[in-house]
């Protein structure tokens, strides 16, 4: 398990943290990294009866990971505005 894995559908540590590993990785390795997660949620929800407790821990882990790739791509964006402001006022 990776520390981005937690539980049974790879539950994220806490934003705060996750995002605090996460910066550092490349779109492509985080890409990776959470494919497995990606892979379980699919097969719970679509495997399951409707309104399962599997189904709605799936959905929640959905959420989680939208609401991660959001801050990531944000903070991406800062990131980037950044150096790019750098490099005009040289």
């Amino acid at each position: 398990m990776g520390l981005a894995d937690g539980g049974r559908y790879g539950q994220v540590l806490g934003p705060v943290l996750l995002n605090r590993y996460l910066e550092r990785m490349s779109i492509h390795n985080r890409c990776k990294q959470l494919q497995r997660v990606a892979d379980r949620m699919f097969m719970d929800f679509k495997y399951t009866s409707p309104g399962s407790k599997e189904q709605l821990s799936a959905l929640k882990t959905f959420n989680d990971q939208v609401r991660l790739w959001a801050d990531f791509l944000l903070q991406e964006e800062r990131r980037m505005s950044a150096a790019l402001a750098v490099k005009a006022s040289v």
